[in-house]
């Protein structure tokens, strides 16, 4: 419980505390784990979906776009990302855990790095995801209230929020010109 906890917390309040005003929403998940999540946020359409949704979506239609489906992360994905994704838009992705090569983390940064303009990993308890947005800075631009005011959280709040950006010296260093800040 405790690690599925944090893993949800993190996958979903980051890039809705970190949007301005996130309105639409593609989850890519099979799993409908993260509703829990969503219902703390009564004003936003959120739906579950797979790869034919995102082919399908119309371009600029969406705010945000969470996906936990690794298989799916390459340039052809990012380029999806790109072209749905509104002129403020950002996603989250499941980027890599303990057991994940380096050099595919590397790999998921310079392909999304090439269509985004802020590319950065961010740490939950084992692993590490992926932001890449069009317009908003994790750090800069958390919407403050909205993260500390969520009712009943285990993990998640602001503090965690920003310190969950910073990485150790060895990462920064390997990802260094990758991770888009």
């Amino acid at each position: 419980m405790f690690n599925n906890t944090i893993y949800n917390e993190m996958l979903i309040h980051v890039p809705l505390c970190t949007h301005r005003e996130p309105k639409d929403i593609l989850i890519l998940s099979q799993n409908r784990k993260y509703i829990k999540e969503f219902s703390r946020y009564s004003e936003i359409d959120f739906k579950f979906g797979d790869l034919d949704d995102l082919l399908k979506s119309k371009d600029k239609s969406l705010d945000i776009i969470i996906s936990d489906e690794k298989k799916l992360h390459d340039n052809t994905f990012f380029a999806q990302l790109n072209r749905v994704l509104k002129d403020d838009g950002l996603f989250v992705i499941d980027g890599f855990d303990q057991s994940t090569n380096l050099d595919k983390h590397k790999e998921l940064l310079k392909n999304a790095g090439s269509l985004f303009g802020i590319v950065m990993p961010y740490k939950y308890s084992d692993g590490h995801f992926i932001l890449g947005s069009k317009k908003y800075h994790p750090t800069a631009d958390i919407i403050l209230q909205r993260a500390d005011l969520i009712d009943n959280l285990y993990y998640y709040n602001s503090d965690i929020h920003k310190c969950a950006f910073i990485m150790p010296t060895y990462i920064d260093k390997e990802l260094l010109g990758l991770a888009k800040k």
